[in-house]
């Protein structure tokens, strides 16, 4: 081996080859940390396996998942296919290894197998791939899509959409929408399921008045000021561009636009002019504390959803539960399911910005009608309860 290392420093080509030997060579002790971690522990023996270690939706979503399958007594462990800062997090609840290489692929999975896990949970379309893997060793494959042509289109997963149509043992969709866009692309000859994932951010410790002097000290937001608020990753698909049009067009007017996430770097600097001169966009970056979190809903008075393509966003619910109307676009996610107009917010017409100005006015000058909305919302947000998810997922696994 010393020989080998040797040899590698002198050799761009012969180092690679030898850290990918050393990558793919490496395993984690998985038997001895899963029996320590479940000895005392009997409940069904369930596979997650997440797309990558970013801090995306879908990462969140699995790190709750997991956090809830754990709560509700299951042996879980997951498997993550790249690494990343949320690894760590899952790591807080039950065994995680990264499965980077196809080696690693083949390996973990045989090696779960043979530990009597006997079921999977696939999260994200990035995954159909490992679904012939999993039914090789006759592992029941349970497959989420969280996934719109768009995004399907733009990873090129049109052939891993087919292996899911035609392999997985369940596919479940979070609405109805999502279900009907997929077959475009993949028409299902499996069975599937329809469940929104609910919510798994639930919070009830609101307070307006000290939200908004946090986000008046904090972020110099006048107290006077209506607050628009947008949660996510800023980019093109989640309408970052179209946020700032509207902010642009409404600067002079007592409103606020609060975007909470990170921003494209590449969308930024396409937008940094015409950002600089925002004195009411107000861009905080990525915020993980909860407590922290929640006062961004609690201060704001509106959610302004500008996705042009987005399934069934956490952040519908969590506005909701915050009792806060939404305004979106008509057919761009399932979430047209439950923001329903004049009842818990508003849909307008695709990529139309007048429209949501038009509506983002009509909920500024009506207090009560916000009020009457937001109330509403609440109640559909206390219909999708992410415990009830949890349990339908696990029941459909042996």
């Amino acid at each position: 081996m010393s020989k080998i290392k040797d040899v590698a420093k002198k050799s761009k080509v012969i180092t690679k080859l030898y850290n990918s030997f050393i990558r793919n060579s490496k395993k984690d002790a998985i038997e001895e940390v899963v029996h320590d971690y479940y000895k005392e522990l009997a409940g069904k023996k369930i596979i997650l396996v997440g797309h990558s270690g970013g801090l995306g939706g879908a990462e969140v979503l699995l790190r709750n998942m997991i956090q809830e399958f754990v709560r509700q007594k299951y042996q879980v462990v997951v498997l993550v296919r790249g690494n990343g800062p949320i690894i760590e997090s899952y790591q807080k609840y039950a065994p995680t290894f990264v499965i980077d290489t196809v080696e690693k692929n083949v390996d973990y999975i045989q090696r779960l197998k043979r530990l009597g896990y006997n079921s999977a949970i696939l999260n994200t379309i990035t995954n159909g791939d490992l679904i012939p893997l999993c039914k090789q060793n006759d592992i029941h494959v349970v497959q989420l899509i969280h996934e719109l042509p768009g995004v399907i289109h733009a990873l090129k997963c049109e052939e891993r959409a087919e292996i899911i149509a035609t392999q997985a043992d369940l596919v479940v969709f979070p609405a109805n929408f999502v279900k009907e866009k997929f077959e475009t692309i993949a028409p299902l000859k499996v069975p599937f399921k329809v469940k929104p994932q609910g919510l798994y951010m639930v919070y009830n410790n609101w307070n307006k008045s000290e939200s908004r002097n946090y986000l008046k000290q904090q972020y110099n937001i006048p107290l006077n000021h209506f607050i628009v608020l947008n949660v996510g990753l800023g980019e093109r698909r989640k309408g970052f561009d179209l946020f700032v049009e509207i902010a642009d067009r409404m600067k002079q007017e007592k409103i606020t636009f609060l975007w909470l996430g990170d921003v494209n770097e590449e969308l930024k600097s396409q937008l940094s002019k015409k950002m600089e001169r925002l004195s009411n966009l107000v861009l905080p970056g990525y915020v993980c504390e909860k407590e922290t979190f929640m006062k961004f809903y609690d201060g704001s008075d509106m959610f302004l959803l500008t996705s042009r393509e987005d399934p069934f966003p956490s952040v519908v619910l969590e506005s909701f539960n915050a009792r806060r109307p939404v305004v979106a676009f008509k057919d761009a996610g399932g979430f047209q399911d439950i923001v329903q107009t004049d009842k818990s917010g508003y849909l307008v017409e695709y990529e139309n910005v007048d429209a949501m100005i038009e509506k983002i006015r009509v909920l500024k000058e009506d207090d009560k009608l916000r009020e009457t909305l937001g109330e509403n919302a609440k109640k559909l947000s206390d219909e999708h309860r992410f415990v009830n998810y949890i349990k339908t997922l696990a029941d459909e696994c042996k």
